[in-house]
């Protein structure tokens, strides 16, 4: 074959052969432009997932996004949804922005009581990750004393399980948004995420028997008030569980309403896990709460959990735990007000924020 006709073939293939087309080159002089820039980026990627950019800017843009300790970039970067900003480096007027993530639902909290509020509802959707960008106040108040007590809000007052949060910290980039990163929850707000969305196919066969079991459980509780239908919750776990001192179920189960629904046992995180389901399911305000308690006549304490039903706006303690004994139900941890809680339940982050 002549060289000229192989030469021919090997273009035309060439040709053939799709090229990535770049991007125009995004240019801005205006904060106007900046911003559609960022939301453009954003639209290219999916919700809450990583994604880089770069944007031409002019010098007299870049002095004022760079002014003030970067402070009008930060806040269009806000202004946009961006919640994770990563800026790589600038070279002349080209930002480049590397592994950014955008999140147009991320809450807003401007003090202790909106940012309790916000994780609980972050744990009530079982987000992967919570964002919440924090008003001046709040981050003040972040940066200064709360920090360390991050972890134990997420877990004593907001869904989240304390052992997939230990060694799994809050963090903060350069943004003033507040990230809880991957949390775990209770199993009972898996399930009624899942029914909630109507995405049940998502739970493990037996996730779903649980799930079907607990709308069984919560079928037979009459309609009442807060407190008839709390009490009959209670006499209902405290008569079909029974605590699982012996080990004798894997530890998902005797830690979850799985072994309760499922087996009849479980220990206190199965008992409270369950009392919520079956509460949610009968239209309480629940929370699960989870601190320490101490045994008659012992200094000693150890970890514990129970629950909160809110009852014409208060708080009650509801310890089902507790109250189910060898000899039969009994009623020392129900319906107790909040300001009355026993001197033996012992927690920093409650319903109502912190506790010395």
């Amino acid at each position: 074959m002549k060289r000229w006709i192989l030469c021919f073939l090997i273009l035309a293939l060439l040709c053939a052969i799709p090229v990535p087309a770049f991007p125009e080159e995004v240019f801005c002089a205006t904060e106007e432009e900046y911003l559609a820039a960022l939301i453009a980026a954003k639209q290219s990627a999916e919700p809450r997932s990583f994604v880089s950019f770069e944007i031409r800017v002019s010098e007299e843009l870049l002095d004022a996004l760079y002014a003030d300790n970067y402070a009008l970039q930060h806040q269009l970067e806000l202004q946009s949804g961006m919640v994770e900003a990563h800026e790589g480096s600038t070279s002349g007027v080209l930002i480049r922005y590397r592994n950014c993530v955008f999140d147009d639902e991320a809450f807003y909290a401007e003090d202790l009581s909106s940012l309790q509020a916000a994780l609980i509802q972050g744990a009530r959707e079982c987000r992967d990750k919570i964002y919440v960008v924090c008003g001046d106040a709040l981050l003040k108040q972040i940066s200064g004393d709360l920090w360390t007590e991050m972890q134990w809000l997420c877990i004593e007052g907001c869904g989240m399980t304390g052992m997939a949060m230990l060694g799994s910290y809050c963090t903060m980039g350069i943004l003033p948004v507040l990230c809880v990163p991957s949390p775990s929850y209770h199993e009972s707000y898996l399930l009624l995420r899942a029914l909630e969305t109507g995405n049940t196919s998502s739970l493990s066969a037996e996730e779903q028997r649980a799930l079907e079991t607990a709308q069984a459980w919560a079928a037979e509780i009459a309609p009442g008030n807060a407190e008839d239908v709390m009490r009959q919750i209670h006499d209902m776990i405290c008569a079909r569980v029974r605590y699982d001192w012996d080990k004798e179920l894997d530890f998902d189960q005797r830690h979850s309403c799985l072994g309760a629904l499922l087996e009849g046992a479980c220990v206190c995180e199965g008992y409270v896990d369950t009392f919520y389901l079956i509460g949610t399911l009968c239209g309480l305000d629940v929370r699960i709460q989870t601190g320490t308690v101490s045994a008659e006549g012992n200094s000693s304490r150890g970890n514990h959990a129970w629950n909160w039903v809110r009852v014409n706006g208060d708080w009650r303690l509801v310890d089902v735990t507790l109250d189910d004994q060898e000899s039969g139900t009994t009623y020392d941890y129900f319906n107790i007000p909040i300001s009355s809680a026993p001197g033996d339940h012992v927690w920093v982050w409650g319903p109502d924020g912190m506790r010395a």
